[in-house]
């Protein structure tokens, strides 16, 4: 199987002998099409029955990644910019995803322009997680919790597992950041049980492993905390679906 990386490169080689700007065709949904269209026609055989809308995601992530001018460097900016940065990303992601906090796979398809937005997105945790001191418990947390939830819904290309085990892994280093604060772990354990009920079970081990962090957030969390109360509505929840034996 070509993986993305190679499909991509295969693409960039394509619009070049096509004479065609990534850049200015991802700015028009016309020219996308038809780009996408001329992309499609000329590339091997064997990568043909990649659909039409797979292509457009690929042309729209190579126009995503070339340099744009006029960046600001996340290390030189203070605490408060990046406190700031993060309200509006978290509301940005509030936004687009609301209360999903993973996506069953190819459960509503592939979407090119979810695709570019998730990985702008998760540049933008990147930027963000460079410039929190190491000391800054708090916000560190809160930037690898926004950054899984991006990781659980984003499908790419070839599908959203690798972003999901991506996804585990910002969880577990967000629990990790969050050791000692017993309400800040809460709130992680409730954000990862619903990832763990969202994703696929192989994946993300599924309604047990859920109920467990749901679980633990109760045991953590201080009585009558959103946490405390948004973990005994999810295991309620899934008492009601016979998820226990």
């Amino acid at each position: 199987m070509t993986s993305n990386d190679e499909l991509r490169q295969k693409v960039v080689d394509i619009l070049k002998q096509a004479g065609i700007d990534a850049v200015e065709a991802a700015r028009n949904p016309a020219n996308l099409e038809e780009a996408a269209k001329t992309v499609t026609a000329l590339l091997p055989f064997a990568l043909r029955p990649l659909v039409k809308e797979r292509m457009r995601g690929v042309i729209l992530q190579i126009a995503g990644r070339l340099p744009r001018p006029g960046n600001t460097d996340a290390a030189s900016v203070g605490p408060a910019v990046c406190e700031h940065r993060l309200r509006s990303l978290q509301d940005e992601i509030r936004r687009v995803f609301g209360d999903d906090y993973a996506t069953k796979r190819s459960l509503r398809g592939y979407d090119a322009d979810a695709d570019v937005l998730c990985s702008r997105l998760s540049k933008e945790c990147d930027a963000i997680e460079a410039c929190v001191p190491e000391n800054d418990i708090g916000v560190r947390t809160r930037v690898m919790l926004a950054k899984a939830q991006i990781l659980g819904n984003w499908q790419k290309v070839h599908g959203s597992k690798g972003n999901q085990q991506s996804a585990i892994e910002c969880y577990e280093k967000a629990l990790a950041f969050a050791n000692g604060e017993a309400s800040l772990q809460a709130e992680v354990h409730y954000q990862f049980g619903r990832f763990c009920a969202g994703a696929a079970e192989e994946i993300s081990g599924g309604k047990q492993k859920a109920i467990e962090h749901f679980q633990r957030a109760i045991a953590l969390a201080p009585a009558g905390s959103s946490a405390y109360i948004a973990s005994q509505e999810e295991l309620q929840r899934h008492q009601k679906r016979r998820w226990f034996s």
